[in-house]
């Protein structure tokens, strides 16, 4: 008993601050445990059972600078995961590879583009994406997701990219000097 109370006590320890400094949309928490640093490879504890039905974002960390929009390019460190009732798959780590992943919001999956609309750099967020905010009925054999798979992601926001970034300048005439080497 003794045992299950120091557990508990510091479990709560723990969670406090984590809930403190955490912003939920839609009121309802994504149900799993997340620990580590940004920037570093999260540990990621899941419940037994199913997930619940819903999209669930939740923010950890704020981060600062301009907050994505959708059609703008997140750049993200990232855990992604498939979870249903018989447990939960990692489906992709960028942590691993050394690379962060490159998400144009709005042509990514409704419930990721959910999730990062709003992140800002130095953010780290958490979303349970359900099968109607994900892959839908039909699932993505290509990335081994089921139809009744809900998906888990952990991002780690590096940077905002406004949709409209691009080149400035004014457009120049091509060069006609014909001591250039011309491609044939």
């Amino acid at each position: 008993m003794r045992r299950r109370v120091r557990l508990v006590s510091v479990v709560v320890a723990l969670a406090v601050p984590l809930a403190l400094s955490a912003a939920c949309s839609g009121g309802e928490d994504v149900d799993v445990t997340v620990r580590g640093d940004f920037g570093k490879l999260p540990e990621v504890e899941f419940p037994k059972g199913a997930p619940a039905d819903s999209l669930a974002v939740k923010t950890l960390t704020k981060g600062k600078g301009s907050a994505a929009r959708k059609g703008d390019l997140v750049v993200a460190d990232y855990v992604g995961y498939r979870w249903n009732e018989g447990g939960r798959k990692l489906l992709a780590d960028s942590y691993a590879k050394g690379q962060p992943g490159a998400f144009p919001t709005g042509q990514l999956v409704p419930g990721l583009t959910k999730a990062l609309v709003g992140a800002r750099p130095g953010a780290r967020v958490v979303a349970r994406i359900p099968p109607g905010d994900g892959f839908g009925a039909k699932g993505d054999p290509k990335h081994r997701v089921g139809a009744d798979d809900t998906l888990v992601y952990v991002l780690d926001v590096r940077a905002v990219y406004s949709g409209s970034a691009g080149p400035h300048g004014e457009k120049q005439a091509p060069l006609a000097d014909p001591r250039l080497p011309r491609v044939g």
